[in-house]
């Protein structure tokens, strides 16, 4: 007996280790897969919804207006072929109207979701603070998400011109929409609400089931999937994985959300500034290396202690 205890007292000290508190008895598999997904789903349902109450009155308005025009065909309005559409039907109104139905199911969602976030936090361990994080760190947080967002817009420059149609006209609509909204929507409410909803809730939910790689890479794909285009679901997809990654190392959402309002906020800039102007391939390769550089000094100054998340 005596021996035990003096093996005890003389055992090394174990180093710091994070429980999150979960009992695997407690929930089935796809219960838990529900759990994680449905936050993702119900606010994408708030985004339709809301682009159906916000939009619809727009739309019936102009179509009245062109059924009332004799100039217009009101077959070229609604033809894809000849550019029509809903963006068409909606005319100078369409951008303004994405981004107040944007800001209004992201409002809506963070009031639904911002109290269940709390209480899942409640039950895990957070392992470290702002305070902890250092604001050199946050620096290079920053400069991995600009030059992130500078790399992934010179490799869209590179996509095939018929593949970007979509994306190309949506991004002109949003560029002509009233700017303080784009800028609360997409610039602070919007990456503050998906950051919430993508790595607060779905990414830390699956990963208490199935470990980092499997919650990260789904979280990731959900994320680019909801944006609803191939080109930003590829690139949000991949900023999902960075985001994803940095908020399982830190365990504190606020770091994701400032890296992906940096992110965001590059990107409309950059936007205002380049327009419609080409990137060469060259800037891509330059740009590639500042990505390595930061992502370098990220990984030596910010993740040299991160805590170890034991699954219980």
């Amino acid at each position: 007996m005596d021996n035990n205890d003096t093996n005890i007292q003389q055992s090394p000290v174990q180093p710091q280790i994070v429980f999150e508190e979960y009992d695997k008895n407690r929930a089935s598999s796809a219960k838990i897969i529900w759990l994680a997904l449905w936050p993702a789903l119900f606010y994408l349902f708030l985004q339709l919804l809301a682009s159906f109450v916000v939009v619809t009155p727009f739309m019936f308005r102009n179509i009245s207006k062109t059924f009332t025009n004799s100039t217009v065909d009101p077959m070229d309005v609604f033809s894809a072929t000849n550019g029509g559409g809903i963006s068409n039907i909606l005319g100078n109104d369409f951008g303004n109207m994405v981004m107040i139905s944007t800001l209004a199911s992201a409002l809506i969602a963070s009031a639904v979701l911002i109290p269940i976030y709390i209480i899942d936090k409640k039950r895990r361990a957070a392992p470290y603070s702002l305070a902890k994080t250092g604001f050199h760190n946050v620096i290079f947080i920053s400069v991995a998400s600009i030059a992130l967002n500078a790399l992934t817009t010179g490799v869209v420059s590179l996509i095939p011109e018929t593949t970007l149609n979509e994306y190309s006209e949506l991004m002109s609509s949003i560029m002509d929409a009233n700017k303080w909204i784009v800028v609360a929507t997409v610039v602070f409410v919007g990456p503050i609400v998906e950051e919430l909803i993508f790595r607060g809730l779905c990414l830390s939910r699956l990963r208490m089931r199935f470990g980092n790689v499997f919650a990260l890479i789904v979280s990731s794909v959900l994320f680019g999937a909801i944006h609803g285009n191939l080109v930003q679901g590829l690139y949000a997809a991949l900023l999902g994985l960075f985001l994803g990654w940095i908020y399982i190392k830190t365990g504190n959402l606020i770091i994701p959300c400032i890296a992906h309002i940096v992110y965001n906020a590059s990107s409309f800039i950059l936007e205002l500034l380049l327009g419609s102007t080409d990137i060469s391939v060259l800037s891509v390769i330059v740009v590639s290396t500042l990505v390595s550089a930061a992502m370098i000094f990220f990984l030596l100054g910010y993740f040299r202690k991160a805590p170890i998340v034991v699954k219980l």
